[in-house]
């Protein structure tokens, strides 16, 4: 029986793939981690985290972060994409306290973040670079990492 698959710079269907839809899928498990941050740990009602430690942390009495612990930390690799969570350089400010979070978060919340993919090895383990902010909506490039902030002619993944 012959195993077909898939394999081209950009989407590899085998174990220890690199594709862009784990770098989808970590900046959706981002957005959706930071929106429920927002709302019930943040200790303002609508600050978010800086920094991937401070998601994958649980709140006080729970066992479960606000994203998997497959994204610990910032620059953290996954299917072969470096993975990161920022301020948005263009809005963001501290808002409340890391004391006033949840999970006692190292940092500070902030008004709004900016996430990234980006392929460890360009044209190797992607050719697509990803970013994401504040709105949840996801950008790509082809040519270079998705600016911090997004700028407005980024364009959207469909």
């Amino acid at each position: 029986m012959a195993l077909l698959r898939r394999v081209d710079a950009d989407s590899r269907w085998h174990c220890g793939c690199s594709c862009p839809g784990h770098a989808l899928g970590s900046l959706r498990a981002i957005n959706s981690g930071q929106a429920s941050y927002a709302q019930t740990c943040s200790g303002t009602g609508s600050g978010y985290a800086r920094d991937l430690a401070d998601l994958v942390k649980p709140a006080t009495g729970s066992s479960q972060g606000f994203i998997s612990p497959d994204l610990k930390s910032n620059a953290v690799v996954k299917s072969g994409y470096t993975v990161s969570l920022a301020v948005d350089s263009g809005i963001g400010v501290d808002i409340g306290t890391a004391a006033g979070t949840c999970n006692a978060s190292a940092g500070t919340p902030t008004s709004s973040y900016y996430a990234g993919a980006d392929p460890v090895t360009a044209g190797g383990t992607g050719t697509r670079y990803f970013g994401t902010d504040t709105r949840g909506t996801i950008f790509y490039a082809t040519a270079a990492a998705v600016a911090n902030p997004i700028p407005a002619a980024a364009l959207p993944v469909q």
